[in-house]
């Protein structure tokens, strides 16, 4: 699988082995990147999830910035799910150890496994299903 990285910053871009919770994870497809992580579908023991992973485009000290603010995603989903919203039914930090190199992950149901549909995108000039106009203004 490819990852995109700066060249300013060579390291290995590629996913040459993975394992959540040492156990070996088949890589079946990068799922999309952004900023911050990369999400892959994996199979552990012949059930699918979606893995998050630190993304590489950035400076290794920015790189752990961004990662920080990634591993507060559980704690907000869960406070999501308390108020009734729909939300991944699993959202968990996991040991992950990529080419290696270990730190954690977040592991979720993948979209297409949730018993409702997901609309994810937050750059809402990109081509696809719109839920929001292109002219609205959005925050984090």
């Amino acid at each position: 699988m490819r990852s995109r990285r700066r060249p300013e910053y060579p390291r290995q871009d590629t996913v040459e082995s993975l394992s959540v919770e040492e156990q070996n994870a088949t890589i079946h497809e990068r799922l999309g990147s952004g900023g911050s992580k990369e999400v892959y579908d994996i199979e552990i023991a012949g059930q699918h999830y979606a893995i998050g992973i630190c993304g590489i485009q950035d400076a290794p000290d920015r790189m752990v910035e961004k990662w920080k603010i990634v591993l507060q995603e559980p704690a907000n989903t869960q406070h999501l799910r308390e108020r009734d919203f729909l939300v991944n039914e699993l959202c968990d930090i996991r040991p992950t150890a990529v080419n290696g190199t270990h730190f954690p992950g977040i592991i979720m149901k993948r979209y297409q496994d949730l018993p409702f549909r997901v609309f994810d995108g937050k750059n809402v000039g990109r081509e696809g299903v719109s839920l929001i106009s292109k002219d609205t203004q959005l925050n984090d």
